[in-house]
């Protein structure tokens, strides 16, 4: 198979010759910064490919893509998608509301219930305890009568 050559004249007019061979010694990254989301280079081939560069290319869906170098993934920063988020962040704000009142409500019964049941121990201890003073006297009297036998 030929190899295909290009010829073009650069800004002094000088004219230069490139092959398939030369063009694949490019290849294509990309640049994500907080001031330039996302743009595409070409570096080296052999080149060390290093942050603010990628080589993963961006999701075609997203709107305005940048990478974040710390998950090492690309996320949507189009006004569409952050809406979107918003949405479901504020969504889950009211359905963490809507649970805490629950937990709240739940709370607030198992309270009563544990007073319910104090105040019912209490109760019981108390006629558990006039119950002794009554038998007590008894029992003492009976003991003694049994010793004397």
């Amino acid at each position: 198979m030929a190899e295909e050559t290009a010829n073009w004249q650069d800004s002094n007019g000088a004219t230069t010759q490139t092959s398939s061979a030369t063009e694949k010694m490019y290849i294509q990254v990309y640049k994500s910064t907080d001031e330039v989301p996302c743009e595409v280079w070409f570096a080296p081939k052999n080149a060390e490919i290093r942050q603010p560069f990628t080589l993963t290319p961006p999701n075609p869906d997203f709107k305005n893509p940048k990478f974040d170098f710390i998950n090492y993934s690309w996320f949507d920063l189009g006004t569409e998608t952050q809406a979107q988020k918003i949405g479901a962040i504020a969504d889950a704000v009211d359905n963490l509301k809507e649970k805490t009142k629950d937990v709240i409500q739940n709370n607030d019964a198992l309270q009563q219930s544990l007073g319910s049941i104090s105040k019912s121990q209490q109760s019981q201890s108390q006629q558990l305890a006039q119950m002794l003073q009554l038998i007590a006297p008894m029992v003492a009297q009976n003991a003694g009568g049994a010793n004397n036998a």
